[in-house]
């Protein structure tokens, strides 16, 4: 997930090594007001993306089979007034494996 400055959207990619980057708009009003919770929910068949518990995006083409690493960061390389304070905060993060 992709999010600029203080836009009211942001955007949800695949950029799988190979085929076609998938990804989409999604609504994210003001994340600045409280804690959001973000969600990948992998399978070997299909990859969904949830934002507060409602589903952004789904796919069932292009998922990723190997093993992958999480990277949380914030690339703010704009100081006009009203983009990015330059702060990032994350209360959680949890991982874990569906029961086969």
């Amino acid at each position: 997930m992709e999010h600029w400055d203080a836009q009211a959207n942001a955007r949800v990619y695949l950029h799988p090594l190979s085929g076609i980057r998938q990804g989409g708009e999604i609504s994210t009003p003001d994340l600045s007001s409280g804690w959001r919770t973000f969600t990948l929910y992998w399978t070997k068949t299909r990859l969904t993306w949830y934002y507060d518990g409602r589903q952004v995006m789904t796919t069932t083409t292009g998922i990723p089979q190997q093993a992958m690493y999480l990277i949380v960061n914030l690339a703010s390389y704009d100081s006009t007034p009203g983009t990015c304070s330059g702060t990032l905060q994350i209360k959680s993060v949890k991982v874990w494996q569906p029961r086969s």
